[in-house]
């Protein structure tokens, strides 16, 4: 861009050549007077060495047109607009199912007959076929059989703690499957380049294995429980993008660029990428009645490698583009309280 008004001191018809002389004078260093004079001008000589901005060469032998460019001319302008709004967004949806082999567990107290309370060392199974058993190796009509020791109410734990357990360590292993999407972009108006836009959305979608460990704890009426996770995730990931340049421009027109256009571009990318995650759960519960808990809760996940729109955008005319800003990551934590009740 080349405002050739200040570059002439006068009101000047701008264009790579200008007709000067109904303007009145040029200012001229060697103190001559030009005002008689009727001249054109090259007013892309922005360095003025005496050569053009550019220049079309005629091959004297073959008639072959070719454009000399004088590269010292260009000179670049930053883009303003009046106004601008910028749009950033971003979500996680996330699935998993595992199991878990219990490394050590603290079975809950039974209540014997006389409502007292006794410590068992068997599971609640071998409890309750032990209480079908006659001593004698026949086992006694079940019906006739009083209902197995009663066990108090334990609200279950979120993730993946059992029922009934006091405490214990485990190993959980599984499967994961999560999806993340962000999007990047602005609007924006005013300006020489007029309405202008650009959004850029990257969509993630990562399955893997997972394992990790679990542990909880359970102090009379207060219950403790973490457990964190590793998941091996591929990344079955895309990423789009699509830009609007000078919607309203029109060439040639007032207070318009002489050869600018609308533009619009789109692009787009896949990947197929190794997505390491980590997943960290942590939560306290406060037993208030029978069936009823109140819960306190922490999450946080993150995911190395991972495809996000931010910083990808490439801000270049007249295509913007899709640039590769290196090894991206996603940190995310939740916090949650509530009540759980159990029926």
């Amino acid at each position: 861009f080349r405002d050739y008004v200040n570059y002439l001191d006068v009101p000047a018809e701008q264009g790579p050549i200008s007709y000067v002389g109904n303007f009145g004078g040029v200012s001229d260093p060697a103190g001559l007077d030009n005002d008689s004079m009727n001249f054109f001008r090259l007013t892309d000589d922005i360095n003025e060495n005496g050569i053009p901005g550019a220049i079309i060469i005629v091959d004297p032998v073959t008639g072959l047109l070719s454009i000399f460019t004088d590269f010292s001319d260009l000179h670049t302008f930053n883009i303003a607009f009046d106004q601008m709004t910028v749009q950033q967004r971003s979500g996680l949806r996330s699935f998993d199912v595992g199991a878990v082999h219990w490394l050590y567990e603290e079975e809950t107290e039974s209540t014997d007959s006389d409502g007292r309370a006794a410590t068992e060392t068997v599971s609640v199974l071998e409890s309750y076929n032990r209480s079908l058993d006659d001593g004698r190796g026949a086992s006694r009509n079940p019906t006739a059989v009083a209902a197995p020791p009663r066990l108090p109410v334990v609200p279950r734990f979120t993730r993946f703690a059992a029922n009934r357990r006091a405490g214990g360590l485990g190993l959980v292993y599984g499967y994961r499957e999560f999806a993340v999407q962000s999007r990047f972009g602005f609007d924006a108006d005013g300006g020489i380049l007029g309405r202008t836009s650009s959004e850029t959305e990257a969509n993630n979608w990562v399955t893997g294995p997972q394992a990790g460990l679990v542990a909880f704890k359970r102090f009379g009426p207060v219950s403790v429980y973490a457990h964190g996770l590793m998941v091996a995730g591929l990344n079955d990931g895309d990423i789009q993008q699509g830009n609007s340049i000078g919607a309203e421009l029109v060439p040639g027109a007032i207070n318009r660029l002489l050869y600018a256009q609308p533009t619009r571009s789109e692009h787009g990318a896949a990947y197929d990428e190794l997505v390491p995650t980590g997943v960290l759960w942590a939560e306290a519960g406060l037993q208030i009645t029978e069936n009823a808990s109140v819960k306190l809760a922490w999450s946080a996940t993150y995911i190395d490698n991972i495809l996000l729109a931010e910083n990808r955008m490439r801000y270049f005319l007249p295509d913007m583009g899709l640039v590769d800003p290196g090894n991206q990551h996603l940190f995310m934590q939740y916090f949650f309280c509530g009540i759980e009740m159990v029926r």
